[in-house]
């Protein structure tokens, strides 16, 4: 079998990286908007109660 070179072993390692760090990116923005949205429902709520 033959081996990679070292360029592409290099490029896999770096792209591999890359889509980690995306994913944990999007994972954080993702739950950070699924907070504050719910921050904004109760919020919304509470004043909507408040006034009927």
């Amino acid at each position: 079998m033959k081996r990679l070179s070292i360029k592409m072993r290099v490029t896999l390692w770096y792209t591999g990286l890359i889509v980690i760090i995306m994913a944990l990116v999007l994972a954080f923005i993702l739950t950070s908007s699924d907070k504050v949205l719910l921050f904004n429902m109760k919020d919304q709520l509470k004043s909507t109660v408040k006034e009927s």
